[in-house]
């Protein structure tokens, strides 16, 4: 579905503006040092449309824009709503006016409200919940009122957050955020980043309202941002990310970061790849982990499953001499999740790896970085970067809810492609990541109680386990540093008797009755993108 298309069903949906009883008071603070005088009347006119009348505009303007002040009394037209600044004072010197039911949201680059973006903060909003920031999904305008490129954002998601600002300006904080003792207190209020990192370790989810419509429109015609903009927002970044345990680096213009997590002790981690025959194929996964792999505290638990080629069977022989290789059999049906639960009672890792017998290692760094996040507390399932050998993309984290089920991330994007929103190059939290490539501590398998194998011996007994986890309280995440090609179901093949497809759908009811997944409402994802594909088009649903 196109952009046009969803707006003319989106705009159907919306039933006639009305105003609303008045809850909260809403402030918007805005910088108009960047807006033309076009711009600025879009603005401030798209705020006097409002549907919902209990708000309080307070503008910026720098010294260098003084003449364009004329032109703002005009457009403000003793509205007594809006106040200009006095020479001096910063946003966060008004706060403190306000009452402590407020909302404040900050403008700093040209910005144009929907009509009804106040109304439905305020509908949203409940006051039997702590909500301490309300979000929204936006896009771009022109000044021909023409729209395009919609940011249908995620659920709170921190990790993403870390590495990216995918929030924006389109974000309303809590006035309680901003007390005496905050960590916001001393910052400057015109920038959402370093406000949502600074407070981040205080919110959970259900601190966070995300509302999924498009409440927001940026104007994007001064693409780049001032020098005096990228030195105020460089020194608050700066200011967070020096007290993570973490090395970084970080792209001010585009408000992105890679995070480098320090490793203090190298765990042993425990990589468990079941088998059953497919010598050149395990082979070539086994010496790409030798090999590459810059991490050298590892361990191969390599499971065979009723092998019974001889150049198979010779091979895993002549592995059991490998120091790093332990070759255990496994005598029974083929069952996914009792092989790996049965090689875990082996492991001798404080982390284990589920890896498939399948993968081709491609960057030496991907067990480090792996391993660098499996080892955070709050983390759970850590999942890899995969591709098929043509270079698309296999695997990039998991939506639950594609097909009835789950689904992966960006299927068959070119390996380049930057993904929706650049969600295919920084690291982010997915409900779920696939087992072709996972590892978890020891600890959390166990807490989890392992893979089922009861219901679950072939198919999606990752995403059950990555669900079990995610609801024990840990965030599961996916990084695109670890890379490797996944030759997929090459050794055990597809389901296509009559038996396996019975198995199959019965697996798949099984996720539908316990995760609900037909109606499953992913965090990582968004209610306007389609759950029929795995490319993140815009969706009929």
């Amino acid at each position: 579905m196109s952009y046009r298309q969803w707006l003319k069903k989106e705009s159907s949906h919306i039933s006639e503006n009305k105003l609303v009883d008045s809850k909260y008071l809403f402030c918007i603070f805005c910088n108009l040092d960047s807006f033309s005088n076009l711009q600025i009347k879009l603005f401030i006119n798209s705020l006097k449309a409002q549907t919902y009348n209990y708000w309080q505009c307070i503008i910026f303007t720098s010294e260098f824009s003084s003449g364009k002040l004329p032109f703002i009394f005009k457009q403000i037209n003793s509205d007594g709503r809006f106040l200009l600044c006095e020479p001096g004072k910063q946003p966060i010197d008004y706060i403190s006016e306000f009452s402590s039911d407020s909302y404040l949201m900050c403008v700093r680059s040209p910005y144009v409200c929907a009509n009804r973006m106040l109304s439905a903060c305020n509908n949203e909003l409940s006051t039997e919940n702590d909500i301490q920031i309300v979000y929204f999904d936006d896009d771009l305008i022109d000044l021909k009122n023409r729209r395009s490129n919609p940011d249908f954002k995620p659920d709170w998601n921190l990790d993403l957050l870390l590495n990216q600002n995918y929030i924006g300006q389109s974000v309303f904080f809590s006035k309680k955020l901003f007390n005496s003792e905050s960590k916001c207190s001393n910052l400057n209020l015109l920038f959402s980043w370093p406000i949502l990192l600074n407070i981040s370790e205080q919110l959970d989810k259900s601190n966070c309202l995300h509302i999924t419509s498009v409440l927001g429109h940026e104007i994007r015609e001064n693409k780049e941002h001032s020098s005096s903009i990228i030195d105020s927002l460089k020194s608050s970044l700066l200011s967070y990310f020096s007290k993570l345990d973490a090395e970084f680096e970080i792209d001010v213009q585009n408000e992105t970061a890679r995070l480098y997590w320090n490793i203090a002790e190298e765990p042993l981690v425990s990589l468990i790849i079941p088998t059953y025959n497919g010598y050149e194929i395990t082979k070539q996964a086994i010496d790409s982990i030798l090999n590459k792999s810059n991490y050298s505290n590892f361990e191969i638990l390599l499971v065979d499953n009723n092998s019974d080629c001889a150049k198979s069977l010779n091979y895993f022989d002549k592995l059991e001499k490998h120091k790093k290789v332990t070759v255990l059999r496994y005598p029974h049906p083929f069952n996914y999740s009792a092989i790996n639960n049965f090689a875990v009672k082996y492991a001798k890792g404080s982390v284990i790896g589920l890896i498939n017998n399948d993968v081709e290692v491609i960057n030496g760094e991907w067990l480090e970085e792996m391993v660098s996040h499996v080892i955070r507390k709050d983390i759970g399932c850590v999942g890899a970067k995969l591709y098929y050998p043509n270079n698309t993309i296999q695997h990039a984290g998991v939506i639950i809810g594609l097909g009835g089920c789950a689904g992966h991330s960006h299927k068959f994007y070119a390996r380049a492609s930057s993904g929706f929103k650049n969600r295919l190059q920084v690291v982010q939290n997915y409900s779920a990541v696939t087992a072709a490539c996972l590892l978890v501590r020891k600890n959390v398998f166990e807490e989890a109680g392992g893979l089922n194998e009861k219901d679950l011996t072939v198919a999606f007994n990752d995403v059950d386990f990555c669900l079990k986890v995610e609801s024990l309280g840990y965030r599961n995440l996916w990084t695109p540093y670890a890379e490797l090609y996944h030759h997929e179901s090459i050794s055990r093949g597809f389901d296509t008797t009559p038996e396996k497809r019975a198995r199959a759908d019965k697996e798949l009811a099984y996720m539908q009755s316990k995760w609900h997944t037909l109606d499953y409402k992913d965090p990582a994802y968004n209610k306007n993108l389609t759950i029929h594909h795995e490319d993140f088009s815009i969706g009929r649903n």
